[in-house]
């Protein structure tokens, strides 16, 4: 795997983001993890990512605002509560319902990466 391939994870809870990032680590990504709108949008400026983890419900607002940034056929979205419609809406394929299934997390990241390759 190509150690350059960089993934954003989007997610307000510390001791959620911090789990996804040292897992995804461990496979090898490049992980940025970001608990903010803000901080996600600031990173994707001046970065791409190769793959995307976006939490919808945030304290400075909605996950799904950065899939135009992220690439929505990269982008696993994962809430508690969201809609199917609203997730319809906007595109989403890939979304899972927390809690997370970290393993399914890992498998569909590394989906994502390979298909780049």
């Amino acid at each position: 795997m190509d150690e350059n391939r960089q993934v954003l994870v989007l997610e307000d809870e510390a001791l959620l983001r911090r789990c996804l990032t040292r897992l995804l680590e461990r496979s090898g990504h490049r992980v940025f993890p970001a608990g903010t709108i803000q901080e996600a949008r600031e990173f994707l400026l001046t970065e791409t990512v190769d793959a995307a983890i976006l939490d919808v419900g945030l304290p400075d607002g909605n996950g799904l605002d950065l899939l135009d940034l992220t690439h929505v056929d990269r982008s696993l979205v994962v809430s508690a509560e969201v809609s199917e419609e609203r997730l319809e809406k906007s595109g989403v394929t890939y979304f899972q319902r927390k809690p997370l299934d970290l393993a399914c997390v890992a498998s569909q990241i590394d989906d994502f990466v390979t298909a780049r390759d």
